[in-house]
């Protein structure tokens, strides 16, 4: 049993190891780590940071080269080109949330309706752990619902503070009458609703501290592809607008994050949240610095130099964000979004503003250094290029982990059942091409409820991994032995894990005799494991394309009836589809 275990580790490509990569309870700990051990991660990131430091450098060194007729001027460009990194960094910040966002939204749906149709329409009842696991893992939802049609709460998670809480029935609420459902309720299967940036409020009365909040919504479906209601997560907004700030540090002005209306959403000075309060309307640039709002309106980023000081910025359009990229997450078409106001036209302004007292203080300085003001350029340039680099590679490498998640069984590191259908469809095309057969094996463990009322569930996920292994371990012996004989190439044979205790074998042009033996092997090999005097054996259900169906599902479903068939003929069989039953015995 140590030995097929130690085995199992080395054979199986777990996901685990992928999901801890994003855990780090501190960012410089997780950076470290990436740098060190990640070969691909410090690839991507040095390709981000030589591409943005070349440009922002050449943007730089451009700027300084045409100012040389002053000493103002030349400082002044300076300031310019420092300005406008961090704001570059500030924008890359966002960018970085808002792409988390749309990951996170696209997995838990998907991980929501596959539990759906696991479960024969029902909700899995152990769905509510696995968002609180996902809740607690994130601690950036304040709520996670899933909301039905009728506008009534199915489900809720709480994030309550770092100790995310599952909402009892009884105090679910009917939330038909909000503008959000409301807005949601229009949106078509892929769409993705994008509230505004506002604080959380509660019967009216906005809650304090302040609790910055976006909502995103998207509709759910059921097995059958009807409407089933609407999974609404949201976000806290807190550490975005922090992260505006902090990547501001360096600058010689004051952070500012702004939304289309020009009220201020991050500031040191003017006050903020402005169209949350009525005493509070005219705290916006429109009314406090209108030339330099109405300069800004020409363009979606750059500098606006005016009387009133200089403003550096960069336009962000949140609905835009979360929806660009959809299509390279695996198994989803491209949804479409929409805002809560000015349709696609909800913008966010983030960047930094020196007043005019300042600008005149910092560029008329008198300084004869002009080698240190271009080398804290480049400085300021590779900071904030850095900045963004490691923002999207952290991205890319948490896209491809959801990727991989999505594909694969969390606990034995087998394809799971989406991988498996996939799979399935693009080897029937390929017969339907070649004319050479596919054999599905349906495998079931007999015994294995014991295990787990007895032993308990973790004994019952050691079994099912040890089985795992098993199976791998036949596969890849099964594959070596057979694939110098099959002429042209065939794709390698697969085992997936679809349920339970339920695994799933395909055999692309399957080779006979040699066939045939590995599913003798594997009863055997499973009818000789053990647990603590506990065991297990095997009933097996085969079927092939095209003798038992014309599509995948139809010879899926004959292998799982001739499994069945196996269980009632005593277990420990081997039966194929519309012929004889095989009882296996174990090796003297």
């Amino acid at each position: 049993m140590s030995s097929r275990s130690s085995q199992s580790s080395r054979a199986l490509n777990r996901p685990e190891s992928l999901a801890r990569a994003g855990r780090g309870k501190h960012g410089s700990r997780r950076l470290s780590r990436n740098l060190f051990a990640d070969t691909g991660f410090r690839r991507s990131a040095a390709l981000w940071f030589i591409a943005f430091f070349v440009v922002s450098s050449l943007t730089a060194g451009i700027s300084v080269a045409f100012v040389h007729a002053g000493e103002k001027s030349r400082r002044l460009a300076e300031l310019k080109a420092t300005e406008l990194g961090i704001a570059f960094a500030q924008m890359g910040a966002v960018r970085e949330r808002l792409s988390l966002i749309r990951s996170d939204v696209l997995f838990l749906r998907e991980m929501y309706e596959m539990e759906l149709v696991q479960w024969d329409g029902e909700a899995n009842p152990i769905i509510a752990e696995e968002f609180r696991a996902f809740s607690r893992t994130r601690e950036v939802y304040d709520q996670i619902r899933v909301i039905l049609e009728a506008g009534v709460e199915s489900l809720r998670i709480n994030l309550n503070g770092r100790s995310p809480i599952i909402v009892a029935q009884d105090r679910l609420q009917d939330v038909s009458g909000t503008p959000y459902m409301h807005a949601a309720a229009r949106l078509n299967y892929g769409d993705i609703f994008v509230s505004r940036l506002d604080l959380t409020e509660d019967h009216g009365q906005i809650l304090l501290p302040f609790r910055p909040t976006i909502r995103i919504a998207t509709p759910l479906r059921n097995p059958e592809g009807g409407r089933l209601g609407y999974l609404v997560l949201n976000y806290l907004a807190s550490l975005m607008l922090t992260a505006v700030e902090a990547a501001a540090d360096l600058s010689n002005g004051d952070p500012m994050m702004l939304n289309a209306e020009g009220f201020w959403l991050v500031s040191n000075g003017p006050l903020k949240w402005g169209f949350m309060f009525d005493d509070r309307s005219e705290e916006r640039m429109a009314a406090r610095l209108p030339r330099t709002w109405a300069a800004l309106q020409a363009d979606t980023s750059g500098q606006v130099l005016t009387d009133e000081g200089l403003f550096t910025y960069s336009a962000i359009d949140p609905v835009k964000d979360i929806m660009s990229g959809v299509g390279d997450f695996e198994g989803f078409a491209s949804p479409r979004a929409s805002a809560s106001v000015r349709g696609n036209g909800q913008l966010w302004y983030v960047g930094t503003f020196i007043d005019r007292e300042a600008l005149e203080k910092l560029v008329g300085e008198p300084s004869s250094a002009s080698l240190f003001y271009g080398g804290l350029i480049m400085v300021l340039c590779a900071a904030g290029s850095a900045a963004a680099a490691f923002a999207i590679a952290e991205a890319a490498q948490y896209r491809k982990m959801l990727e991989r998640l999505a594909t694969y069984d969390n606990l034995t590191g087998l394809p799971n059942r989406r991988a498996l259908e996939e799979r399935l469809q693009a080897d029937i095309r390929r017969s339907l091409q070649t004319g050479h057969p596919v054999m599905v094996g349906f495998v079931d463990i007999d015994g294995f409820k014991q295990i787990n009322d007895e032993l308990g569930h973790s004994a019952g996920d050691a079994a099912l991994s040890e089985i795992a292994a098993v199976i791998d371990t036949a596969l890849r012996d099964y594959d070596a032995a057979t694939r110098m004989a099959t002429e042209p190439p065939r794709s390698e044979p697969m085992a997936a894990r679809i349920g339970g205790d339920e695994f799933v074998i395909v055999l692309p042009d399957p080779a006979g005799i040699e066939s045939s033996a590995l599913f003798v092997r594997l009863v055997r090999e499973i009818d000789s494991l053990s647990w603590s005097d506990h065991t297990v054996s095997a009933s097996v259900g085969i079927a092939t394309f095209p003798n038992h169906g014309a599509t995948w599902d139809q010879v899926l479903k004959r292998a799982d009836q001739a499994m069945y068939e196996a269980k009632a003929a005593g277990k420990n069989q081997i039966v194929q589809a519309g012929g004889t039953s095989q009882s296996v015995t174990a090796e003297a």
